[in-house]
């Protein structure tokens, strides 16, 4: 071994990763009385490489005590056009070390739960025999009788002949201080596509803390992705031109999101889960995970706790609405790289804030759908349709 940390020989379930995914269902397992042992497998030594994490509300009442920032106002902007609308609902962050570190300190408090951090997992194997997961480490093994995998997409190999769309969202930003007041702290710049690449799908976005004080962030959304210096020449070209005030960077964080509909397993063999990013927890058509990830890890907490598995998910008419929406947008953005800005920039235009919202937080009605859709070009919505009609549904596999 190379390590010296201690692991229990055997769990009822183990979670591999010990990110947003991981940690929420190991927390929500907690909140709930979970009787079984858990441990979670982290390969990192601290939360500090995390960021943050934002969504719109209604929030979650056991998320509420980890929120840093609130923000009731958004701006959306492109060519002459610069929207500022209040929100019915307010946008939230999330700072990723708090939250974590805060479900890491309550984790230490019960007996049937362990954090491992600095441990690399390097195989699971089942034995069918003894209805257990073997799971090697590079500090030893551990059996479970169940296993989430909350890891990264290094295993996935996507759909098997790509038939269903792939983007990808990459961003890269910095967080600064400027030397004089130039932000509204009330409002969340989501997409100023007055940037070079503006028409094809790049905007800045913005989170300010204080009148002097915000992250700047470049994001792309396109079939291709986009070298961190490219995001943070954008986002330079945006401090000098927009900003327009000198500024002291603090920090730098890079990302990307996958944003496809292709099918992400929730389990392809017996007592082994995907979870977070892995178990498809991204809406594909904007990114947005952490309402997912929690709605997800709480519905698989209750069902551990009443039936001491997951049970399997069978999408529901609405979920099936939502996902051929996701497939129009990105298959119409896929095919003309104009689509996502145009689209966005009408939405804004044409639709009630509320109603923007409900539909960037899943909790649209049919009649919200179909205002939605209404703003989207003939054109591009007939090219999309077309192109889906002669789709099979794909899945993807998952391998360490």
């Amino acid at each position: 071994m190379s390590n010296q940390i201690y692991l229990p020989r055997q769990v009822d379930a183990a979670i591999l990763g010990g990110g947003c995914a991981g940690m929420s269902l190991a927390y929500r397992l907690l909140l709930g009385g979970y009787r079984g042992s858990v441990v979670v497998l982290e390969r990192a030594v601290d939360f500090d490489r995390e960021q943050r994490w934002c969504f719109w509300g209604p929030i979650d009442k056991d998320i509420t005590p980890f929120v840093s920032k609130t923000w009731s106002k958004f701006l959306v902007a492109g060519g002459s056009l610069e929207f500022v609308r209040p929100a019915g609902a307010k946008y939230y962050q999330v700072s990723a070390p708090s939250f974590l570190n805060a479900i890491r300190e309550k984790l230490s408090t019960a007996n049937n739960f362990y954090l491992r951090m600095g441990v690399t997992v390097h195989k699971t194997t089942r034995d069918p025999a003894n209805h257990v997961w073997n799971i090697g480490t590079d500090c030893g093994d551990v059996a479970a009788k169940l296993v989430f995998d909350a890891r990264n997409l290094r295993g996935f190999t996507g759909s098997s002949d790509s038939a269903a769309p792939w983007l990808h969202q990459s961003f890269a930003g910095l967080t600064i201080t400027t030397s004089k007041d130039v932000f509204d702290t009330d409002a969340v710049t989501l997409m100023d596509f007055r940037v070079p690449d503006g028409n094809e799908g790049a905007f800045i976005y913005v989170l300010p803390y204080s009148q002097n004080s915000a992250l700047i962030e470049s994001t792309l959304i396109s079939v291709d992705r986009e070298e961190t210096d490219e995001h943070l020449t954008r986002v330079n070209w945006y401090i000098e031109t927009k900003v327009k005030s000198s500024v002291t960077v603090h920090s730098t964080e890079t990302g990307i999101i996958p944003m496809t509909t292709t099918k992400f397993p929730f389990s392809t063999t017996p007592g082994r889960y995907y979870i977070g990013i892995l178990g498809g927890a991204a809406k594909p058509s904007t990114g947005y995970a952490f309402t997912r990830i929690q709605r997800h890890t709480k519905r698989i907490a209750a069902e551990m706790i009443k039936f001491g598995r997951p049970l399997s998910y069978r999408p529901s008419s609405t979920d099936q609405r939502r996902e051929w929406i996701d497939d129009v947008f990105l298959t119409a953005s896929a095919i003309n790289k104009k689509f996502f800005t145009q689209t966005v920039l009408r939405m804004v235009d044409r639709l009630p804030p509320d109603l923007l919202i409900r539909f960037l937080s899943e909790n649209d009605s049919l009649a919200d759908d179909v205002k939605v859709m209404s703003v989207v070009g003939n054109r591009e919505l007939a090219d999309a349709a077309a192109t889906l009609s002669g789709r099979r549904p794909q899945t993807g596999s998952v391998g360490d």
